[in-house]
C-alpha cells in the first residue's frame, strides 16, 4: 500500500479476523488516489447502443 506511513495503523482482531484499523478519511484520500491511477475515466468509453 502507498498510504503515508506516518499516519496510525492498529492491528487488532475483529472477531475471528486479525484487521487492520485505520481512520476513514485516510482510507478515503488512498481510494481516491488508487482510482485516478488505475480505473479509466468514464469519458473514454462511448456510450453502449439503445
Amino acid at each position: 500500500m502507498d498510504r503515508p506511513v506516518d499516519r496510525p495503523v492498529v492491528r487488532s482482531r475483529v472477531g475471528a479476523a486479525e484487521a487492520r484499523l485505520f481512520p476513514l478519511p485516510d482510507a478515503v484520500a488512498y481510494a481516491q488516489r488508487w482510482l485516478e491511477l488505475h480505473r479509466p475515466r468514464t469519458e473514454e468509453f462511448p456510450n453502449p447502443p439503445v
